[in-house]
């Protein structure tokens, strides 16, 4: 057993110790022989030093000048790792410097007998050995590549045994590769711009553009388009793909509204001119696509820009990924291509539906405004058959969307203050009434906010005035039921299965073809909060079977919640519209995906549409005060509202027979119990509180229950189960 030392520490302890102080006096001792060595070539008077660099040269030759230096380094080490207590070179590393000493002497002496016509002492005693052997056997070339791959593999060895040697090698290959680096990715920068800038840009009409600026003659607004047709063989300019597509505007006419009999519809001309869209200008283009290009391939992501569509806000670059490049690997990357192209965010639609490519979308410079006039007048709202017209806007291609509210055929909007919900509804109204008189259409506007939907109070199209008190919300919806219900039973007595086909042959007696109903909600959040169970069930029973009545619903809300946008309303909402939100889980909420966050605002709009798929990136329609005070006030004059009688908005039942079935619940309900209340039927048959008192009404009428109790509302039960 070890005997332990006085401070306690074992014998086995101080041995170590001991060994490695030897080793770092060993490395200190030859770092300074190194030193004399070093000296001895340059102090010729001092008989010690000349002596050491004698027996240097002596081995070595010429090149035992680099002998010292190999000496220190070699030195510095050991002593280091004695300090340390931790070896930092071992056998290899001496190795390692010898073969290294040994093949540059060897080199020089080749080079010296070249030189000299004959062997010579140039490479001392090891290099002249080496450099005969290598001249015999394999002469002078393969000698030097030899000796060159041997010294360079030696010298990077040995100097990873120095902490010195390793600051060595890395600080200045670090330099160095950053350099290098840096360098490839001006050159590579430089050549993308020049082809960029190499490539043919193209008019829609085919013709090459030697300019940067794209000149669309928009003075002409005709319906027929003639189409210049050219010889194939002479025109050639579609051989070659165009960086950018720019999408052409064709203003078609509008023809007059017709007339009908007492209703004339408005003219266009009261919305304001259109000013000319703001074009993003080629040298952004080509600059943002070189940027998108860098960026992707400093992270090792290799992709090529094929196609620029530029828009009213946003402009899509088309990224055709290199191979072996995954499509995750480019969306990952959005923050960071944010930062490099200065915007305020960046969207990635991976992969483009029906293309090859990345879509990546970015923020204009000078974004551009759409208006409800721009839209009238373009050809896909003069060529639409839809029986419901609604501007939705243009897409990122510049292309106008125009969709049939027929079959959507209910819309939930959402969407953060001031992104632009208020704005899309009274746009959606105001497209309405250009296009539909108060005989095919009316309106149901709710208001809780009291700001944007009572500019539409006294149009003749509304079935009732704007509802702002949410008190009257659940009457209000319980008599769009009963109008449903009421449809439905028409229907059925002329065998038709939509409102389409009734209006073609109506019932004889009635009041003739039925009206389209749209039901507007500005803020279904403040309805959620008043009464949400009643409001719930009115939109879910409405959403899952208006449709075929005619009777549509648009409601919009700035809190994409679950509480206030719930699982049973959003099942029923096959369409959707999120504006800029300021979460992923908002945006999820509302189109069950992400990318409503990336948003820019003011109009901004992901479009969800009813057959589902990916969302749709659209800029929405604006108008303005004037002109929604043109259009409202065309409309006052020619007459006023049919309002509903305020007492048809009584609170009533969905309908005779559902009050009927919720009668049959009841009775079965009481005889369970020895006294009920109508708090006890509301709870259990989750009615509204004024449908239960009435229920407790005809339940004493049919002697079911008895008269309430004075100062109570609990009545006695009359008839019990006999099973009970």
């Amino acid at each position: 057993m070890a005997e332990n030392r006085k401070d306690g520490r074992p014998q086995a302890n101080s041995v170590r110790s001991d060994r490695w102080g030897l080793v770092g006096l060993c490395g200190v001792f030859i770092s300074g022989l190194a030193v004399l060595a070093f000296v001895g070539y340059f102090a010729s008077d001092t008989p010690v030093f000349t002596g050491a660099a004698q027996a240097v040269a002596f081995v070595l030759g010429r090149a035992g000048i680099l002998a010292p230096v190999a000496g220190v380094f070699i030195g510095g080490a050991l002593a280091i790792g004695g300090a340390r207590r931790r070896p930092n070179i071992d056998v290899t590393h001496l190795i390692a410097a010898c073969v290294f000493l040994a093949a540059l002497s060897a080199m020089v002496d080749l080079a010296a007998a070249s030189t000299e016509q004959g062997l010579s002492s140039a490479g001392g005693f090891v290099g002249g050995m080496m450099a005969r052997a290598i001249r015999a056997s394999a002469g002078d070339l393969a000698g030097y590549i030899v000796l060159s791959v041997s010294a360079v593999l030696a010298l990077a060895y040995g100097l990873t045994a120095s902490p010195w040697g390793l600051a060595a090698i890395q600080w200045p290959g670090r330099f160095i590769i950053v350099g290098v680096r840096a360098s490839l990715s001006w050159i590579r920068g430089v050549i993308v711009a020049a082809n960029f800038r190499a490539r043919p840009f193209f008019t829609p009409n085919g013709k090459t553009e030697q300019s940067a600026d794209v000149v669309i003659d928009e003075e002409v607004a005709t319906v027929d388009v003639v189409e210049e047709v050219s010889d194939a063989d002479e025109d050639t300019s579609w051989d070659q793909k165009p960086l950018i597509r720019t999408a052409e505007r064709v203003l078609a006419e509008v023809p007059p509204p017709p007339k009908d009999g007492r209703w004339n519809l408005p003219q266009i001309d009261l919305l304001e001119i259109s000013e000319d869209a703001s074009e993003v200008s080629e040298q952004e283009i080509v600059a943002k696509a070189a940027t998108i290009e860098e960026t992707l391939a400093s992270f090792n992501v290799q992709v090529t820009v094929a196609e620029a569509v530029p828009g009213p806000v946003v402009t899509q670059y088309l990224l055709q990924p290199g191979p072996g490049v995954k499509v995750a690997r480019i969306t990952t990357l959005a923050n960071d291509l944010a930062l490099k192209l200065a915007a305020r965010s960046v969207r990635i639609e991976a992969p483009v539906p029906g293309q090859p490519y990345v879509g990546l979308e970015t923020p204009n410079t000078d974004p551009a405004t759409v208006t409800l006039r721009q839209v009238m007048e373009s050809e896909a709202w003069v060529a639409s058959d839809a029986e419901i017209k609604i501007a939705l806007g243009q897409d990122v291609a510049g292309q106008v969307r125009v969709v049939d509210l027929t079959r959507m055929p209910h819309v939930l909007i959402a969407g953060a203050t001031g992104a632009g919900k208020s704005v899309c509804l009274t746009s959606l109204i105001t497209g309405l009434m250009f296009t539909k008189t108060p005989e095919e259409l009316q309106l149901i506007l709710i208001d809780p906010k009291m700001v944007e939907l009572v500019a539409f109070e006294g149009v003749p199209h509304l079935r009732m005035p704007v509802i702002t008190d949410v008190n009257e919300v659940v009457n209000v919806l319980t008599w769009v039921s009963n109008e449903m219900a009421r449809r439905y039973r028409l229907f059925n007595k002329t065998g038709v299965r939509n409102v389409v086909a009734y209006n073609k042959d109506p019932l004889p007696g009635t009041d003739g073809p039925l009206p389209y109903t749209v039901v507007v909600i500005d803020e279904l959040a403040d309805l959620m909060m008043t009464a949400p169970g009643d409001v719930e069930r009115l939109l879910a029973r409405l959403a899952q079977m208006a449709r075929a009545t005619g009777i549509h619903l648009v409601i919009s809300t700035q809190r994409p919640s679950v509480d206030v946008i719930t699982g049973l309303i959003k099942a029923n909402f096959p369409t959707r519209i999120s504006f800029m939100v300021s979460s992923q889980a908002d945006s999820r909420t509302v189109l069950d995906a992400a990318g409503a966050e990336r948003l820019i605002g003011r109009g901004d709009m992901l479009y969800l549409p009813p057959e589902g798929g990916k969302s749709q990136r659209v800029q929405g329609v604006f108008v303005s005060d004037d002109e929604i005070r043109n259009v409202v006030g065309h409309w006052r004059e020619q007459g006023d509202p049919m309002l509903v009688a305020p007492n048809e908005l009584r609170e009533v039942t969905e309908s005779e027979n559902d009050e009927d079935e919720m009668f049959i619940e009841a009775t079965e309900l009481v005889m369970r119990y020895d006294s009920i209340t109508p708090d006890m039927l509301s709870r259990e048959l989750r009615c509204g509180r004024s449908l239960a008192l009435k229920l407790a009404h005809r339940l004493e009428q049919e002697g079911f229950v008895g008269e309430p109790a004075p100062q109570s509302l609990r009545r006695p039960v009359l008839q019990r189960d006999p099973t009970d």
